[in-house]
């Protein structure tokens, strides 16, 4: 039997390790009897990507409405699913168990506009380290998904908490505009967000 790709796939970085990895929901069987039939991509140091979701893992109760949200501000991304495809359906909601040292190598960044408002659509958040090599990039989303809803804030893994820059490109009328901060220490977001509001 094929497997068939629905329209969700997410990137994500759920082992924190400042790879990006990819999560893509999937089907197999014939209409009326379908079931998921998931992967879960985790990128190795960059060179290549293995699927490490078994056919028999939990994850494979949903097919499509993929969300990665910290909903326990733990720092380690947790991934919310829908299944649509049976005559049950469901919602799942599954806990991130990452080592706390692992966990805690994150940064959680919400961008707002000058009023404090999410209208910031497009934004580009960039991360540097203290040579200047960027580490990672995500944009502001307008919306994600296929029966699901991207929250802000924009999260990434870090390899290390070292010190970084973050610099944010905001877009409007007038062109673009970049304002940075530095230096940034990741612990002491750990748990809460680093928030970023437009000058």
């Amino acid at each position: 039997m094929p497997i068939r790709v629905s329209s969700s796939r997410r990137v994500t970085n759920y082992d924190n390790d400042g790879w990006l990895d990819l999560f893509v929901t999937a089907y197999t069987g014939k209409s009326g009897s379908q079931r998921p039939a998931n992967r879960l991509y985790r990128n190795i140091g960059g060179k290549s990507f293995i699927n490490v979701l078994l056919p028999a893992s939990a994850l494979n109760a949903g097919d499509h409405g993929v969300q990665w949200i910290d909903y326990n501000r733990d720092g380690a991304l947790d991934l919310s699913l829908t299944r649509g495809y049976t005559d049950t359906g469901g919602h799942f909601l599954f806990r991130n168990d990452l080592a706390r040292s692992a966990a805690r190598r994150s940064l959680a960044v919400r961008v707002l506009d000058r009023t404090g408002q999410f209208t910031r659509m497009g934004a580009e958040v960039r991360l540097y380290d203290t040579a200047g090599r960027i580490l990672a990039t995500r944009q502001v989303s307008t919306g994600e998904g296929y029966n699901s809803q991207g929250t802000q804030p924009l999260y990434f893994g870090l390899a290390s908490m070292s010190p970084i820059t973050l610099e944010v490109t905001f877009m409007d009328k007038a062109g673009s505009k970049s304002q940075r901060i530095e230096p940034i220490h990741p612990a002491r977001y750990a748990g809460t967000e680093l928030i970023v509001r437009q000058r």
